[in-house]
C-alpha cells in the first residue's frame, strides 16, 4: 500500500520482468547469431589441400550435430570425409582431421530444458602425423553467441583449413 502512495512508483510482479529479460536477452542473442565468429587460425603452413579426409571420432565431445556439421562444411567445398574410432583408420587417410571441444551445460532463452553448447573448438588437419594446419573458435565474453547453431561456429574453422 505504501507503494501506491509515493508517486512515481510502480509495482510490478516478477513475471514481466522476467519475460522483459528474456526478450531483451533473445534481441542480444539473435544480433549476435549474425555477426561473424572469430576465430584464430593458430598454425598453418603451405600445404595441397586434400580430396579426402578421415576424421577421427571424438566420444569426450557431447555435441551432436558438430561432426555431420562438419562434414557439411567440408562437402560444401568438394572435400569427402569419412569418420572413424581413434587408431581405426586405414592406412589409405592420407589426411585426418582431429577435433576438440569444451562443452558446457545451459538452459537455452527461452527453452526449458538443459543442452550442451560449445564453448571452444579447435580442428587441426594432420598428414603423417604432423600438423599441416589447425584453427580454433572461442565463446565470446559475454557468452552472446553461446546457443549459435554448431555449424555456424564450425564454419569458419574448416574454411581456415580447406580454403586457399
Amino acid at each position: 500500500m505504501a507503494a501506491v502512495s509515493i508517486p512515481g512508483c510502480m509495482i510490478m510482479t516478477p513475471t514481466p520482468t522476467a519475460e522483459a529479460m528474456q526478450v531483451i536477452s533473445s534481441a542480444i542473442t539473435t544480433m549476435a547469431s549474425l555477426s561473424p565468429i572469430p576465430s584464430n587460425s593458430d598454425f598453418a603452413r603451405d600445404y595441397s589441400v586434400p580430396a579426402s579426409v578421415c576424421i577421427e571420432w571424438n566420444p569426450q565431445v557431447p555435441i551432436e550435430d558438430l561432426v555431420p556439421a562438419v562434414q557439411s562444411e567440408l562437402k560444401r567445398l568438394k572435400v569427402d570425409s569419412r569418420v572413424y574410432d581413434v587408431g581405426m583408420a586405414p592406412n589409405s587417410c592420407l589426411a585426418m582431421l582431429h577435433y576438440v571441444a569444451r562443452v558446457e551445460w545451459g538452459k537455452p532463452v527461452l527453452g526449458d530444458e538443459y543442452a550442451p553448447y560449445i564453448t571452444s573448438l579447435s580442428l587441426s588437419l594432420r598428414r603423417n602425423g604432423s600438423v599441416l594446419a589447425s584453427s580454433s573458435y572461442q565463446i565470446d565474453d559475454l557468452g552472446y553467441d553461446r546457443w549459435k547453431a554448431t555449424r555456424k561456429k564450425v564454419a569458419p574453422l574448416v574454411d581456415k583449413l580447406f580454403v586457399r
